[in-house]
């Protein structure tokens, strides 16, 4: 999936996803047997302004949205007007896809492939065909290459797109797509019900958020192919089952970060021990961090709180634009400071002392 999702189908993705539904509408949609779901508030996180910063920054990713906000324009499309709710899905490397909202018609859709707003080179090639029944649009992402001769292009890793619904978009690799499409069809698959499960911890404001089960057929290989430990020296992660994690941005620019997780253990006392460890690296990691300014070691060591409810983990970190800003002045500030002696060298002798010496 890592492969066959390439730049050109992320593209598409961007093209046709606008602020529709909400994330528990695509979950009908999402297969069962997924064990790891992505949803993504495109409309928050693609105006974002440490997106427009890093955009600005970067000549060849500031060249590609112009390019994709040039070719928008030729159908009254703004960029801005393109970002909404999707929910990446996963069962391993191989069964990956997403479900998203679109603002898109077949037809517009079509009319775009048309025009040639596309190019092949840059962007790959779209086909319409049929498969399973349902009529699909399969993408080739361009695969560069680079030999004696120069570079050159071929089409390779194809992808697959299909209106569910008139507004409902499934992208996803073509394998994985011939063993799924019975199971979309049926338009109520609610989902993982574990995951489903988990996601109730997730906050309902959150920008994006995940949600993981680890199936018990993982578990047992993951043990068997560990080297046998006795009891106590067991690694107290290894008990995670799953859980969510959410991040929310909010306040003026969406610059305040709060991140929550809660994860679930086989055992109260993995829970428990875990969240004893976190609460010994933070305070040890703070302290080292910030050994120049103690007191913003303090306030970062507080933005971070770490405990175990029953089976569960949970973390809560809230990190306001003003501690953020705390933190990038004080890096300024020790990168402006000169190198201190390394470790065990020895201490610096001036000519004139030696001369005086000799």
């Amino acid at each position: 999936m890592r492969k066959t999702l390439s730049a050109f189908a992320i593209a598409v993705l961007m093209l046709v996803s606008v602020a529709a539904g909400a994330a528990e509408n695509l979950l009908n949609f999402v297969p069962e047997k997924a064990n790891v779901m992505i949803y993504l508030k495109f409309n928050e996180i693609v105006s974002h302004p440490a997106l427009k910063d890093a955009r600005d920054k970067n000549m060849e990713l500031s060249s590609r949205y112009n390019e994709i906000e040039s070719k928008l324009s030729k159908f009254n499309i703004k960029m801005e007007e393109l970002a909404g709710d999707m929910v990446v899905f996963s069962e391993g490397d191989d069964d990956a896809g997403a479900v998203l909202k679109t603002g898109i018609t077949e037809q517009k859709l079509k009319e775009m492939i048309a025009s040639g707003v596309f190019s092949e080179k840059n962007d790959g090639k779209i086909e319409e065909a049929t498969m399973a029944g349902r009529k699909v649009f399969i993408l080739s992402s361009p695969v560069k290459n680079e030999d004696m001769l120069g570079a050159r292009y071929q089409l390779d890793n194809q992808a697959v797109i299909t209106y569910l619904n008139k507004n409902t978009l499934l992208i996803t690799e073509k394998n994985c797509f011939e063993k799924i499409s019975g199971e979309i069809a049926k338009s109520n698959v609610l989902a993982n019900k574990k995951l489903v499960d988990f996601k109730k911890n997730v906050n309902p404001d959150a920008t994006m958020w995940a949600v993981f089960s680890i199936p018990e057929k993982a578990k047992k290989q993951s043990e068997a192919q560990a080297p046998q430990q006795m009891p106590v020296m067991a690694n107290p992660a290894e008990s995670i089952r799953g859980g969510s994690v959410s991040v929310t941005l909010s306040g003026k620019d969406k610059s305040d970060i709060a991140l929550e997780a809660s994860l679930e253990c086989d055992d109260e006392q993995s829970a428990s021990m875990m969240a004893m460890q976190a609460q010994g690296l933070i305070m040890l990691g703070s302290g080292t961090m910030f050994q120049n300014n103690p007191q913003l070691g303090i306030k970062v060591g507080n933005a971070v709180k770490v405990s175990s409810n029953g089976k569960s983990l949970n973390t809560k970190m809230n990190f306001p634009k003003s501690l953020i800003d705390e933190i990038k002045k004080n890096a300024e500030a020790m990168k402006a400071q000169p190198a201190g002696p390394r470790l065990g060298a020895a201490p610096a002798t001036s000519k004139a002392n030696t001369k005086k010496a000799n």
